[in-house]
């Protein structure tokens, strides 16, 4: 090299251990440690490939890693990780991506992924795979760390779901107490047209558990009976059956006179139906699943005339 004016040469700057030689290039598919911004994409259809997300991304910035989530089958799981060089590019993906319909199924869902590249995941303190470090050997994994790779909703989308299902059951349990009151009031308020019925006072309507969905003791007829309540087994009601799926092992029958008792068809199980058609009339009795919805426990067809 040539001396630097004054007759002395210019000193070489010494190697510093955060620079990297920028003419070692990467195996085809990794990101290096550290750089880029990942987001996660949902309700991507089970035959998605690599090559169609750049396709669709490759429009919001350069894009350094694409990974398909599939089974052990091929088939894909329904999400995908895009690695974009810079955040801001990663974040015009999301509001350009987000909820965009697709031909077919679901909107997409497009988030920040919760762990983005360089963030430890198992590794020790030496930068070991498989959660070899200094301590010793780990599994890399922690204990109830979501299986399939990275956990595709972040932490406020968990909580905000776990705060809608509360408010949801809370909104469900008032409503339900609000018609409860208001049946006993209307009951009370038939029944003390008679004068035979003390109307009951608001705490005694307030802490009652009488169904509201059932009207008909106001009108003077016979309640439903209650959910678990057996019913007698030699009462023998004939209906038509409505439906039989040998694919499930199971059918229905029509009855008005069951369907008055319990607002629904019989439930049937399709080995008491082994020479019965749909449409085909029969006799049958009832019993009640844990549920409480009713049940055909014995079946007999009826001769066509």
């Amino acid at each position: 090299a040539a001396p630097a004016p004054g007759g002395s040469e210019k000193p070489k700057e010494a190697p510093t251990g955060n620079k990297t030689n920028s003419k070692t290039a990467l195996p085809a598919g990794l990101v290096a440690a550290g750089t880029g911004s990942q987001i996660c994409v949902r309700n991507l259809p089970k035959d998605t490939k690599e090559e169609d997300l750049r396709k669709q991304f490759k429009g919001f910035g350069k894009i350094t890693d694409v990974s398909v989530k599939t089974f052990e089958t091929g088939e894909g799981r329904g999400y995908a990780f895009i690695t974009f060089k810079k955040l801001e590019e990663a974040q015009k993906a999301i509001e350009g991506m987000h909820e965009k319909p697709q031909p077919e199924g679901k909107p997409l869902l497009v988030t920040m992924a919760v762990h983005q590249p360089g963030e430890g995941k198992g590794k020790g303190k030496d930068g070991g795979e498989k959660g070899k470090g200094k301590g010793g050997k780990g599994k890399g994994e922690a204990q109830g760390q979501y299986p399939y790779g990275n956990y595709p909703y972040s932490q406020e989308q968990v909580q905000a779901w776990a705060m809608q299902l509360q408010y949801y059951q809370q909104a469900q349990q008032a409503q339900q107490a609000q018609q409860a009151q208001q049946a006993l009031q209307a009951q009370a308020y038939y029944r003390g047209l008679t004068g035979g019925v003390i109307i009951p006072s608001e705490a005694a309507i307030s802490s009652a558990s009488y169904p509201a969905s059932d009207a008909r003791p106001f009108l003077g007829e016979s309640a439903a009976p209650a959910a678990g309540a057996a019913p007698s087994s030699d009462k023998v009601y004939t209906g038509q059956v409505k439906s039989i799926s040998n694919k499930n092992g199971y059918g229905f029958i029509a009855c008005s006179e069951t369907k008055a008792l319990y607002s629904r068809d019989v439930f049937v199980d399709a080995t008491l139906l082994p020479d019965v058609q749909v449409n085909s009339k029969v006799n049958f009795t009832v019993e009640l699943s844990q549920k409480g919805h009713p049940r055909a426990s014995k079946v007999v067809k009826i001769a066509d005339d």
